[in-house]
C-alpha cells in the first residue's frame, strides 16, 4: 500500500504504462543495470535473481532492494524493496508461469 512515507520518499510515485504495467526504470541505480535472461525467465524467481546478482556482480541482493522481474519475460530491475511491495502488480514471474490470468 502506498503511504504517506513513501510518498515523501519518491515523490514521483510510479508510473503505469498503457498495458497497465508498473514502470520502475526511474528507481534503478546505473551500478546495478537492468539484467537480460536469454530466451526469457526460468519462471524460478529464486534462480532468476541468482543470475542476475551474478551479472551485476553482487553475491546476493541488497537487503533494501528486490528483483523486479518486468512484464517482457525476460529483463529483472533492481529497485528499492519497499516501493516494489507497495505497488501491487502482476510482474514477469506471473506471466511466465501463467498466473496473470
Amino acid at each position: 500500500m502506498w503511504t504517506p512515507k513513501l510518498d515523501a520518499k519518491y515523490p514521483n510515485g510510479v508510473v503505469f504504462t498503457d498495458e497497465g504495467f508498473p514502470d520502475f526504470s526511474p528507481y534503478v541505480k546505473d551500478e546495478w543495470p537492468p539484467v537480460v535472461i536469454e530466451p526469457n525467465f526460468s519462471g524460478d524467481r529464486y534462480q532468476d535473481e541468482k543470475i542476475a546478482n551474478e551479472a551485476v556482480g553482487l553475491e546476493e541482493t541488497p537487503e533494501d532492494r528486490t528483483w523486479h522481474h518486468h512484464e517482457d519475460g525476460k529483463t529483472l530491475l533492481l529497485i528499492p524493496t519497499d516501493i516494489h511491495k507497495a505497488v501491487r502488480h502482476a510482474g514477469g514471474v506471473a506471466i511466465v508461469n501463467g498466473l496473470d490470468q
